[in-house]
């Protein structure tokens, strides 16, 4: 399963299980950018729900997972997030 080149804004973790990109099995995760709104992540390393229990961000990406991702503590506001999806629709 691939999930590359993608915005996703969330509420409170990034992740619900493991990616194992660095072997092949499993999900490949890169290139995206990441919204988290949750009172445990304000934009540090350490992220609420992390995969495998890492917490880290910055350990996630010295694996080679998430190559070229980005990671934000701030929710961007409702109007940018509709002007995504019109522009991605074409309107």
């Amino acid at each position: 399963m691939y999930f590359t080149n993608n915005t996703c804004v969330a509420q409170s973790s990034l992740y619900s299980s493991c990616s194992t990109e660095t072997d092949g099995r499993g999900q490949v995760l890169r290139g995206n950018k990441y919204f988290i709104d949750s009172p445990g992540y304000k934009g540090g390393d350490q992220v609420p729900g992390f995969p495998c229990g890492n917490g880290s961000w910055s350990k996630w990406l010295a694996t080679g997972e998430d190559a070229g991702s980005t990671l934000s503590g701030e929710v961007p506001p409702v109007a940018t997030m509709v002007g995504w999806g019109r522009a991605l629709l074409g309107f």
